[in-house]
């Protein structure tokens, strides 16, 4: 069996991906688990109770569910299973990850209001409130808590 050997470790400055350290990527070297065995439903199903924990819920109430993918798969999968027929989703766009969800609203047809704002700032929260006010047929809103690209934190 060969050693694992030292893996450089370049500290990234920039808001993602993230650095992970040498202990995080030797533990990912360990033997496949069948998605079919016992012990991959255990583990999965208490990394879903964990998760529901993290935010204060109450497994017995709630669940989470894990998505294999890039973020654009956990997007798309929101954007096209969270608004009812009929309704429109509201996205709050100020970057790449909110204009992606704007793309994905329109490649199912759904109805989308896109409150573009610019890229590098924050979005004004009373167009948002007055924009949810007067258009009731508003089911969903849609933002991206951190647009990495541009370093941008939304409120």
């Amino acid at each position: 069996m060969e050693v694992v050997k030292p893996v450089k470790r370049n500290i990234l400055l920039n808001p993602g991906p993230a650095t992970t350290s040498d202990t995080v990527k030797y533990a990912q070297v360990v033997p496949d688990i069948c998605p079919r065995e016992p012990e991959f439903v255990e583990i999965i199903d208490q990394v879903r109770k964990e998760l529901v924990r993290i935010v204060h819920g109450d497994p017995e109430k709630y669940t989470a569910v894990i998505f294999t993918g890039s973020g654009t798969i956990v997007q798309d999968v929101c954007v096209n299973s969270l608004v009812p027929d009929k309704k429109k989703i509201c996205v709050v766009n100020n970057g790449a990850y909110s204009a992606r969800m704007v793309e994905i609203a329109n490649h199912y047809h759904i109805p989308c209001v896109n409150l573009k704002f610019p890229e590098t700032g924050l979005p004004d929260l009373d167009v948002v409130r007055e924009t949810l006010e007067k258009d009731k047929e508003i089911a969903v809103v849609a933002t991206v808590h951190h647009e990495t690209g541009t370093g941008v934190l939304n409120p």
